[in-house]
């Protein structure tokens, strides 16, 4: 992810550390979220921006960094489910509940 003019790669880091810590569902689809999963697979986490960084783009420097590292504006996906919403605004989604493992 290209961050925006005043954001360092350590503040999104701990940022985006933040808001991982205490996920346990992907604010997109609704599934447990896997934190073992491999790095970059499709159901590894990411992190998403509620309000897409694309509607920022022409806001000052400064405006653009706090949206972009706003805890409030930020949500645990899976890279897949993150990847597929782009910069479309997201739909409200139930949690699904957790099958039975048999």
């Amino acid at each position: 992810m290209k961050l925006p003019a005043g954001v360092t790669s350590w503040q999104w880091e701990r940022v985006r550390a933040q808001v991982l810590a205490v996920a346990e569902v992907c604010a997109l689809c609704g599934r447990a979220l896997q934190p073992d999963a491999p790095p970059r697979s499709r159901w590894s986490s990411s992190v998403d921006h509620r309000l897409a960084r694309k509607t920022f783009e022409r806001l000052d420097r400064e405006t653009q960094a706090r949206l972009c590292l706003t805890p409030a504006n930020l949500q645990a996906a899976h890279v897949a489910c993150n990847s597929k919403k782009r910069d479309r605004p997201q739909q409200v989604v139930q949690p699904r509940p957790q099958s039975q493992r048999w």
